[in-house]
């Protein structure tokens, strides 16, 4: 409520950023703690420390709002292995994210477990970032329950990290007596992009800053079309693939024409899955 007062502007994100930025590290002999790929200190025990309240309130005073969340980050594995029993190594799946913006600040980091176990307390389960900041998402523990169906965990270990590199999950059965299958695991990195000009707001794959009503880039590139509409010809075609196809994004009927049935799909297909990983980059280039 102080914060807010000092600065009615805020969001909830903002007043996260000023508590991780302000935090102060308690109980500083307790062997947790780590500073991750961002510069912040976190313990799995304390989170990034006590809140300093004075501090979060000045910091408060003069901060500026964040930009808005990016599209979140996301890939998933089948992995479907036995998980070797009572064994210290388990099973490790990777997966890579390359392409992401080198201006992407990570906030939250989501994973979705699978696993198919008669008594999921003896699993552990832990996040490694390409940082090498870990995440231990479930450690082993008395109790008794089957299955980790869908699962979601989430940790804030990597705050203010970029998310390119390996991650990797392993999962491992500490205890001996239950078997069970490492079965699948969905990774999503949730943040926001610190470049104005990465900013997609619409995410119709062609930044805000090339949109006419940001009020932020005005030139030759500009296209006239909507940053609040994905498509705003309404033709079923994004705007981004229209600008990198050539074709007039304002026009429904100006659209590429393609020799045989079908293909259109497939190109816009082609064309979404091209564009996804190149073109935030292409367009930083161009600004």
């Amino acid at each position: 409520a102080l914060m807010f007062e000092a600065n009615p502007n805020l969001g909830w994100r903002d007043v996260q950023h000023i508590l991780v930025e302000t935090a102060e590290q308690n109980d500083p002999t307790d062997p947790d703690w780590v500073t991750n790929g961002a510069g912040h200190l976190f313990n799995v025990n304390y989170g990034f420390g006590r809140v300093d309240a004075l501090a979060a309130v000045t910091l408060a005073q003069t901060w500026t709002p964040l930009l808005a969340e990016a599209a979140p980050i996301s890939d998933s594995r089948t992995v479907a292995l036995s998980i070797p029993d009572n064994d210290n190594t388990g099973i490790t799946s990777n997966i890579t994210i390359s392409g992401a913006s080198p201006t992407f600040v990570i906030e939250h980091v989501e994973v979705i477990f699978t696993a198919t176990h008669a008594d999921r307390s003896n699993l552990e389960v832990v996040l490694t970032a390409p940082s090498g900041q870990q995440s231990p998402l479930a450690l082993e523990r008395s109790g008794f329950g089957i299955n980790y169906s869908n699962w979601k965990f989430t940790t804030v270990a990597d705050w203010g990290e970029n998310p390119n590199g390996t991650w990797s999950l392993r999962v491992k059965d500490l205890s001996s007596g239950t078997t069970g299958t490492f079965d699948s695991w969905t990774l999503s990195i949730q943040g926001f992009d610190t470049d104005p000009a990465m900013i997609d707001n619409d995410h119709d794959l062609l930044p805000d800053i090339y949109e006419d009503d940001t009020g932020n880039f005005v030139d030759d590139t500009q296209t006239g079309t909507d940053p609040n509409d994905p498509d705003s010809d309404d033709d079923g075609v994004l705007d981004g693939t229209e600008v990198e196809l050539g074709t007039d994004p304002n026009n429904p009927l100006d659209f590429p024409a393609l020799p045989a049935p079908g293909g259109w799909a497939l190109a816009i297909a082609a064309v979404g899955v091209l564009l996804a990983v190149g073109c935030l980059r292409t367009r930083a280039r161009r600004t």
